[in-house]
């Protein structure tokens, strides 16, 4: 190539490139130009829909404020308070709904983006105001089938609390008849339910006076909440009007049961007198007496309140059982010990003896170490003979057979490596 010319190649390479560049740039235009032709597709859809729910939530809060003035009218201005301050709140979420609105629909250019964002703040606020405004709506329209049905309900609850009050006279009659047989401490809790019953009973009967005579005068005031609370009373009144008429199966069930824990407490007394009396151990009978002489009164001191004796007589059962059980376990110790007692005096005997002939056998070879064993072996022996504890003489004839054998052990090695002493 001439080297006028040598520049050519590298106008080449540049044209390329900028030629590619071009080819991209237009690419990339055309790419996002179809982009915002489908999101503006997809827009026109949630655009359609968000303005179907601003149309609803609009009339919804226009209906809203006509039923707060019914509503105002109907329960008292107190009532509907809340559904006001709802309304309010909800009257902004309009204003910004509105004014997103106006974003959408006025001649300033939008990005798909932006109209997107827009329209699904105007739903979420439309859905809100919806929603809100539903609640307090259903609530008042309960409110109302609630005073419709006033009229019907307010004779059964009037007849239930008549029906309450005739069972006061007779529910006090048995409680003082059951005082008189178990004493006035076992019938506090059945007098305190039947006052609980009568005060709520007077409250069911003022507010069921009070809404018949709304209703008898025509005035315009709710009588539903007044009918709720006589029957809120009224179950408060029947449930403890029937506690205390159940005074008399519970003290009998408990009179029965104050009978079966005597006989409970007596068997225990009983056992507890036969292992005091074998007992070969002074001081675990000693104990085991002091807790008999003090539960061995209770069973004919069971006059007043069946369930208080009741309880008494079971706490004390628990108590001489325990303590009967742990004398019972120390004597069982001490029966095993001393039944084999004698066969360990037995074994550490003539383990002994075994070691004596060894020793005797080897005495210059073996060692004062077995000889120390065979010593303190027949120390303990003597100790387990003299022994009047039979737990502890068996450890001590335990001992010594260790010992022995020990001892016996120690011997036979001395005497195989052939030591002398």
């Amino acid at each position: 190539m001439p080297d006028g010319l040598w520049w050519l190649p590298s106008l080449f390479v540049f044209g390329a490139a900028a030629v590619g560049l071009v080819l991209a740039v237009v690419g990339f235009r055309r790419l996002g130009a179809r982009r915002e032709r489908i999101d503006a597709s997809s827009n026109t859809e949630l655009e359609t829909r968000a303005r179907g729910l601003l149309v609803r939530a609009d009339d919804a809060l226009a209906s809203a404020d006509d039923e707060i003035a019914f509503a105002s009218a109907e329960f008292g201005e107190n009532a509907v308070a809340d559904y006001a301050r709802t309304v309010q709140t909800a009257r902004g979420w309009m204003r910004e709904a509105f004014l997103l609105q106006q974003r959408l629909d006025d001649a300033v250019p939008d990005t798909a983006a932006e109209r997107r964002a827009w329209t699904k703040r105007i739903e979420g606020l439309c859905s809100s105001v919806l929603s809100s405004l539903d609640t307090h709506a259903s609530d008042f329209a309960s409110r109302r089938a609630a005073e419709r049905q006033a009229p019907r309900a307010l004779p059964a609850t009037a007849a239930a609390v008549a029906a309450l009050e005739v069972r006061f006279a007779p529910a006090s009659r048995a409680l003082d008849e059951l005082a008189a047989r178990f004493g006035d401490d076992a019938v506090v809790d059945y007098r305190t339910a039947l006052e609980v019953s009568a005060s709520a009973l007077a409250t069911a009967r003022r507010a069921a006076d009070d809404a018949s005579e709304r209703l008898d005068r025509s005035l315009a005031e709710p009588t539903a909440g007044l009918v709720a609370d006589a029957n809120t009373a009224l179950d408060r009144a029947r449930a403890e009007l029937e506690r205390a008429e159940r005074a008399e199966i519970d003290l009998d069930r408990a009179a029965s049961d104050r009978t079966r824990a005597v006989a409970g407490l007596q068997r225990s007394l009983d056992a507890a007198r036969v292992i005091r009396d074998r007992h070969d151990d002074a001081d675990m009978a000693a104990r085991l007496n002091s807790a008999i002489e003090r539960y061995a009164p209770l069973p004919v001191q069971i006059d007043g309140d069946p369930v208080a004796v009741t309880t008494r007589l079971r706490e004390a059962e628990a108590r001489l059982d325990a303590a009967t059980a742990e004398a019972r376990s120390a004597q069982d110790r001490l029966d095993n010990a001393r039944a084999a007692l004698d066969g360990a005096v037995r074994i550490a005997r003539s383990q002994i003896d075994v070691a004596h002939r060894y020793i005797g056998g080897h005495r210059g070879a073996v060692g004062s170490e077995a000889r120390t064993r065979l010593a303190e072996a027949e120390r303990q022996l003597t100790l387990a003979s003299a022994e009047s504890d039979p737990v502890s003489a068996l450890d001590a004839a335990r001992r010594a057979t260790t010992l022995a054998t020990d001892a016996d052990a120690l011997a036979r090695y001395d005497a195989g490596y052939g030591r002398s002493y």
